[in-house]
């Protein structure tokens, strides 16, 4: 099931729907992570329908099934994906699955566009499960790994600011994207607090008064974001009913959890989400 959606500048971009298999139990309305396409999680959103979950993947502006590819005279941000896509989005899935429970569901920076969204629009979402989701403030990172993730993200936002857009796909990060996209992600990896572009949004207060159920499910050995990571967003959400757990790759026979790779045998990770989401 594949919805075209048409956003507000007129750029379109696809809700993917996976039915349940039998009777709907609930829909988990997924986000993906910064410059992943939603195609990538095919297999997680089919193993979660064969749970008996609607699952409905939206793909974000200037990915895959998107219309927008991020140039010079192409921007966006925050703004643009969080204040205004992501609206729109969320009423297309309303519309394909009528009166059912919905729960937000999203991997990495995905979780926290998905907590961001719930804060800001005030959805009916019956609550939130971030997969490897978490801060990007380089603190959260131990050791000396801070001052490298420092350098890293401080390059990307030269790289943005000096382009106009940022050439993920030529870098192997992040993806091709927006100059704003990488401005406001890089505010938040930097300072640890929230801002918008072209907004005076305070998405940080927003989130303090966020009142759901939010799961934050990290992976063992996951260098991207710890769950030191997870912790940290997690205080931001005074209101909310907070669970963490991190998923520890030696019982599932691995030496680490790959920060993407995980999607390829989604099992534990579905496990866990199904047991957080009956366990209410």
């Amino acid at each position: 099931m594949k919805t075209t959606v048409t956003l507000a500048d007129g750029a379109t971009t696809e809700v993917i729907g996976f039915p349940a298999v039998g009777p709907s139990k609930a829909v988990l309305y997924l986000l993906p992570a910064l410059g992943v396409p939603i195609s990538y999680y095919s297999n997680f959103m089919k193993a979660l329908s064969e749970q008996g979950y609607s699952v409905a993947g939206v793909e974000l502006r200037g990915v895959g099934l998107s219309s927008t590819r991020a140039s010079k005279s192409i921007n966006y941000g925050y703004k643009e994906i969080i204040l205004e896509d992501m609206p729109l989005l969320f009423e297309v899935v309303q519309s394909l699955f009528p009166g059912q429970t919905i729960y937000g569901l999203g991997h990495s920076l995905g979780g926290q566009i998905c907590l961001l969204h719930a804060a800001h629009s005030g959805i009916p979402l019956e609550g939130v499960a971030g997969i490897a989701a978490g801060s990007n403030f380089f603190t959260t990172v131990g050791g000396l790994h801070r001052f490298r993730r420092f350098g890293e993200i401080f390059i990307a936002r030269t790289i943005a600011q000096t382009l106009g857009y940022f050439p993920g796909d030529k870098l192997k990060f992040a993806g091709l994207a927006g100059k704003h996209m990488i401005l406001d992600w890089s505010y938040e990896g930097l300072t640890g607090r929230y801002r918008v572009i072209n907004s005076d949004v305070d998405l940080d207060e927003k989130m303090n008064r966020l009142a759901l159920r939010v799961l934050f499910l990290s992976l063992s050995g996951d260098t991207y974001v710890p769950a030191g990571s997870a912790a940290r967003l997690a205080r931001k959400l005074l209101a909310a009913d907070v669970e963490l757990k991190e998923l520890q790759a030696s019982d599932f026979g691995l030496k680490v959890f790959d920060h993407f790779r995980w999607v390829k045998q989604p099992k534990p990770i579905v496990d866990e989400l199904v047991s957080w989401i009956e366990s209410q």
